[in-house]
């Protein structure tokens, strides 16, 4: 199982990144399987200071912000409890992990983390279709480079309609920063969201 979520991790210097991350689920959720580019400050942290921190949350805007680099202010952090690293105080559930293995033979990472720690700071009650709907177009967001406008456009429309019909604030904000974010790469694209409203 795939679980989309937040990892922390940090440099040597102690620096936190944040990004957004679907590792694969061991069971009983005692391992994670990291799948990062080798381009990534995931696996160059991991690399040198191998531990880290997996979130679960339901603040949508902090998955598109993890997702896309949008941090305008770093979030606010807590000290991991039984590593080196630093949990989201946004979060719902955390695990802290230990790298168990590394294997960067291709350009796609395969990093095999055992928990070590897990810790909870209120419930977590899931996603509605808006939230879900803004998580795949964050996701599309941040793959444009292989992508073509025309089939982003296409869900970019798709999106738009679940979020009208069961988002609130919270998930409208988040849209927003993921079009911006299409925009600023592809400029053409507001023409085609205001050709649409017409």
């Amino acid at each position: 199982m795939i679980l989309e979520g937040i990892v922390t991790t940090q440099n040597e210097s102690d620096e936190v990144n944040v990004a957004a991350m679907g590792p694969i689920i061991g069971e009983g959720f005692q391992s994670l399987l990291l799948r990062p580019f080798q381009s990534t400050l995931t696996y160059q942290n991991l690399k040198v200071q191998p531990a880290g921190v997996f979130h679960i949350v339901d603040d949508v805007e902090l998955l598109v912000r993890a997702a896309l680099n949008l941090f305008e202010n770093p979030p606010e952090l807590l000290p991991a409890e039984q590593i080196r690293g630093s949990i989201l105080a946004g979060s719902c559930r955390w695990y802290e992990f230990q790298v168990r293995e590394l294997d960067d033979s291709r350009d796609r990472t395969e990093i095999q983390v055992d928990i070590v720690h897990t810790g909870e700071r209120r419930h977590f009650l899931g996603f509605n279709r808006a939230k879900h709907a803004v998580i795949e177009y964050a996701i599309l967001a941040s793959r444009l480079f292989m992508l073509q406008e025309e089939e982003v456009f296409a869900k970019y429309q798709e999106f738009l309609t679940i979020l009208e019909k069961t988002g609130g604030p919270q998930e409208s904000l988040a849209f927003e920063l993921v079009t911006d974010y299409v925009i600023k790469q592809w400029p053409h694209f507001q023409q085609a969201i205001a050709s649409s409203r017409t």
